[in-house]
């Protein structure tokens, strides 16, 4: 069964294969190497999961809240950005789609914030991040 990351993983790979997964696109923690990566993380989300009523049917969605991390090669500033604003695309027009990996139905990507800076880690690595809402039908 997929979670939210292999979901978004998957929906980000399949956008654009430059995003290897475990390489340049990694889930759950932000790792010592590559320098030049993205990572989804899971974050503690404010809204609670909803019960939607249809004339025959009672829906369960979860409200899953993502941080996508970009960060790039020491003083690498523009690359950062690049791929952050890259991957914000991608996942701001995300409406009515199911999962590849477990046929989880995605409602919304709602963004939280647009790519902002983060600062640098200790090796003078430039974060640029921005967070997401996943509006969805809940896991079996």
């Amino acid at each position: 069964m997929g979670n939210v990351l292999d979901d978004l993983a998957v929906y980000i790979y399949a956008q654009s294969t430059v995003w290897t997964i475990g390489n340049k696109l990694v889930k759950g923690r932000l790792p010592d190497t590559p320098d030049t990566c993205v990572a989804l993380i899971e974050v503690l989300g404010f809204e609670p999961p909803i019960n939607v009523f249809s004339a025959s049917n009672v829906y369960h969605w979860e409200r899953p809240q993502v941080q996508i991390i970009s960060r790039a090669g020491r003083d690498d500033y523009q690359t950062a950005r690049t791929n952050a604003e890259t991957i914000y695309k991608m996942l701001r027009n995300v409406y009515q789609t199911t999962s590849g990996i477990n046929g989880t139905k995605y409602h919304w990507i709602a963004i939280r914030s647009s790519p902002h800076y983060q600062g640098e880690d200790d090796n003078s690595r430039h974060h640029i991040t921005f967070t997401v809402d996943c509006w969805k039908n809940k896991s079996s």
